[in-house]
């Protein structure tokens, strides 16, 4: 699931998506699940942390 997803505790996906960055990717697609909207607003912190 660990290469295919990402999934964790904010910090671990804060080093998950800086690896990805440097590894070239791009961009990320997200399928929230459970409740979009409020799920959406956490990944949106989480890409203005990363100062994307």
């Amino acid at each position: 699931m660990d290469q295919l997803t990402l999934v964790g505790t904010r910090d671990d996906l804060l080093a998950r998506i800086a690896t990805l960055e440097d590894a070239g990717a791009d961009e990320i697609v997200v399928q929230p699940v459970a409740d979009p909207p409020a799920e959406m607003a956490e990944f949106a912190k989480l890409i203005v942390a990363a100062g994307a």
